[in-house]
This record gives structure tokens, sequence and C-alpha cells, in this order.
């Protein structure tokens, strides 16, 4: 299962390099930003099995809630990914 996590973020990575949303027109900016959400909802729902609380605040931050993605806050998800690759 760990290893579906680290494909999705791999994948996430190479899209967001070859798309570089940062630089893109506005509606390609929106398309490739969705996109990427997308792949955050699927990361949460990955993550279930090892760090269920930790999934449910990234499924939480991922779900637009009246057309609107709640407002950003820092997740500690790298404490969670350092422990994920040390276990292999």
């Amino acid at each position: 299962m760990a290893g579906v996590v680290w494909t999705v973020v791999a994948e996430a990575t190479r899209f967001v390099n070859r798309t570089r949303p940062w630089a893109a027109a506005e509606a390609d900016r929106d398309a490739a930003l969705a996109a990427l959400v997308a792949a955050c909802r699927t990361l949460g729902d990955e993550l279930e099995p090892f760090r269920a609380a930790t999934a449910a605040r990234v499924r939480r931050r991922c779900t637009p809630v009246d057309g609107r993605l709640p407002s950003p806050k820092r997740l500690s998800l790298v404490s969670t990914w350092q422990r994920m690759r040390r276990s292999g």
C-alpha cells in the first residue's frame, strides 16, 4: 500500500514539473491545480490504512465546501512521509 502513496506523489511531482502551473495561463492553471487537488484527495484515501487522522485531514482540506476549498493550513505531513519512507 505504501508503494501506491509514493506512486501518486511521484506522478503529481512529474505533473507539476511538466505543467508548471505557476507559469500557465489562468484556465490552464485552474485545470492543473484541480488535478493536483484530486491527487491530494487520492493520497488521503491511500493513507487511511496507515494514518487515519492524517488521511482525514488531507481529505477535509481537499474537499470543496460551497464551491471553495477550505483555507490552507499546514498539514505537517513531512514527518508522516519520513516515517513511511523508513518503513518501506
